[in-house]
């Protein structure tokens, strides 16, 4: 197990591992200030034409530079590297940079994994049809070949939409019950109106 997960990828391999980071990345692209979505794009172009071309694996002396560049331009644009749009420029970033030393097996399933959690963190942007065929997409480039692919990959995100559309109507159903529809504060002062109104109309 330990030797196969160790052996270096194909270049169909790492063609689809490129594919998975690009379809993570893409829909924060579409929204991303272009001062990060230039080198993120610029990066993510020039490690696929290099390693498809049969270059040797990117040196330290490159790739270090380039993971303390990131978050340094995120602090000096943003401020900080937390909240949810610098946080998604990091991600993004990181997950380019895992491409880049991406040789072996085991790069390769480790950045798969962290591009599905990019992916599904593009839901705090948007939860629109786009965003949905990015997801089915992901699915369909993790599966085994199978003729059924395309239907296993929409009939699972379909899935992922009900379950969480499931809990979401839930916990509104909960809160409703807690809180209930009208706030009892309104509803007070209106009564108290009510009366004072009678009041006044009695004593004409």
């Amino acid at each position: 197990m330990n030797a196969t997960v160790g052996k270096p990828l194909t270049q169909l391999q790492f063609g689809l591992t490129a594919a998975s980071v690009s379809v993570a990345v893409l829909p924060h692209l579409l929204r991303m200030p272009w001062l990060f979505a230039v080198p993120i794009v610029l990066v993510l172009l020039g490690r696929c034409q290099q390693r498809l071309r049969g270059g040797m694996p990117i040196p330290a002396w490159i790739k270090l530079p380039l993971v303390v560049i990131f978050p340094i331009m995120i602090i000096f644009h943003f401020g900080t590297i937390f909240g949810r749009a610098p946080g998604s420029v990091l991600a993004c970033a990181m997950l380019v940079l895992k491409l880049v030393e991406t040789e072996k097996r085991r790069d390769a399933r480790a950045a798969v994994c962290f591009s599905s959690f990019v992916l599904m963190s593009a839901l705090l942007f948007d939860s629109g049809l786009g965003f949905t065929l990015a997801l089915v997409a992901l699915v369909f480039a993790l599966l085994p070949d199978n003729a059924y692919r395309w239907c296993i990959a929409f009939a699972a995100i379909g899935a992922l939409w009900l379950i969480l559309g499931g809990i979401a109507a839930y916990m509104a159903k909960r809160e409703l019950e807690v809180k209930g529809l009208l706030p009892k504060r309104t509803v007070e002062v209106l009564k108290e109106d009510k009366m004072w109104i009678q009041s006044e109309v009695k004593q004409i």
